[in-house]
């Protein structure tokens, strides 16, 4: 007999796994359709981030979303727990196998913690939360098997022996065949299912109002690298990443330009897999009459200022949380909110107002434009890999693909 207890324990753990997984899959699947422009709930700074576990390569395995996949499997542990809950004579069968499908879990779930610490470097609170759910799972079972752990040992070896007809202790058959077609059938649907969404995503996302059909990643790649490479120098720019790494992005942008809010807000997660190998590069290019001799009409009015104030937080070794802070608040950057949010990162007030008006600031601001017009940019964002205009800078898969293809063999 199994004990109650225990196996009401491992049916809460499930409806939490359940939920926490449906949550994690929602996030995929936006990230899919609207890219970054809006942050999770968990997506807290560089280190604490969903969105950028949820968003990487690693999120799926041929196509299918790690988190669906755990969806699944909470779900079977769920109607597991339930039917030995509801059962007048329960048996041990169900959860027994539960017990070995969760130590499988337990190992991939070991492989995507050492993966989001050591190559993502980035930590996922409801990942976490799952980590443990699936721990306690495998060490609850046990009880609920009428088992403590230190005779699980035992318990395996008894669990093979009945499930290859040899004498054991068992006490009831494994049926392990039965469950495991059942663990396939789930499996084999979910798979099914998630590969239909998926493909319904990118239909949405080929729409086009003559019915063309856009040119496939393997297609865009190849157009990309029939352009001829031009040299930016990079020196003195602020940068994300590594710089020795072989993969140089440079990136043209404006703190009052909405696309380039969108970029900022998308470009470095999506990369974030690649940042041993990838350095990223920040170039101002304002689109503002005020420092940019090559606009012919009032754009973006507050975009010079910013640009500054961005230099000079750079010079205080604060550039990306200021950075990030302008592009949040897009709409207040005038000179009052550039110092506050100066004051906000702890900068020097006076040493802050005076690089803020210097000549020495302005110049470097205008540099900056001369870079970006001597590659011809006329607008922003614009995203160079390796000297190569990424005209797709917005499409996170032709990022990636780029950026293995330009990576040493």
């Amino acid at each position: 007999m199994i004990k109650k207890k225990p196996t009401l324990l491992v049916f809460f753990l499930a409806s939490a796994g359940i939920i926490i997984s449906f949550l994690l899959l929602s996030q995929h699947y936006r990230l899919l359709k609207k890219g970054f422009a809006e942050s999770s709930f968990c997506n807290i700074n560089e280190w604490i981030n969903c969105d950028v576990v949820n968003a990487s390569s690693y999120s799926e395995i041929g196509g299918v979303p790690l988190a669906g996949l755990g969806l699944v499997f909470y779900l079977i542990i769920f109607f597991y727990s339930l039917i030995a809950l509801t059962e007048k004579k329960p048996k041990k069968e169900g959860l027994s196998f539960c017990f070995f499908a969760s130590l499988g879990s337990l190992l991939f779930v070991l492989y995507t913690a050492y993966v989001s610490l050591y190559i993502l470097h980035t930590f996922c609170i409801l990942c976490v939360a799952l980590y443990l759910i699936t721990l306690l799972v495998v060490l609850t079972l046990p009880y609920a098997l009428n088992y403590s752990i230190g005779s699980t040992g035992s318990f395996v070896a008894e669990y093979f022996r009945a499930s290859f007809h040899r004498k054991n202790s068992l006490g009831f058959d494994p049926k392990w065949k039965k469950h495991a077609v059942i663990l396939i059938i789930f499996y084999g649907l979910s798979i099914f299912l998630f590969h239909q969404m998926e493909k319904n995503l990118n239909a949405a996302d080929r729409k086009h109002p003559q019915n063309k059909k856009p040119p496939d990643l393997a297609t865009l790649v190849s157009q990309h690298f029939q352009q001829t490479p031009v040299a930016i120098d990079t020196t003195g720019r602020p940068f994300w990443g590594n710089p020795s790494a072989p993969v140089k992005i440079v990136e043209f942008s404006d703190f009052q330009c909405p696309f380039c809010r969108i970029a900022a807000k998308s470009i470095k997660p999506s990369i974030a897999e690649y940042k041993d190998q990838v350095a990223l590069y920040f170039f101002n290019y304002p689109l503002d009459l005020s420092c940019n001799v090559y606009m012919t009409r009032v754009l973006h009015e507050n975009a010079c200022n910013a640009a500054k104030a961005a230099v000079c937080a750079d010079q205080e070794g604060s550039f990306w949380p200021y950075h990030d802070l302008l592009f949040e608040n897009q709409k207040f950057l005038s000179s009052g909110d550039l110092l506050a949010y100066g004051e906000k990162l702890k900068m020097d007030k006076k040493k802050f107002m005076d690089c803020l008006f210097s000549e020495s600031t302005t110049n470097r601001v205008k540099n900056d434009i001369e870079a970006g017009k001597k590659v011809e940019v006329s607008g922003t964002p614009a995203v160079f890999v390796n000297g190569r205009r990424l005209v797709g800078w917005n499409n996170v898969k032709l990022l990636r693909a780029v950026i293995e293809k330009e990576m040493p063999k």
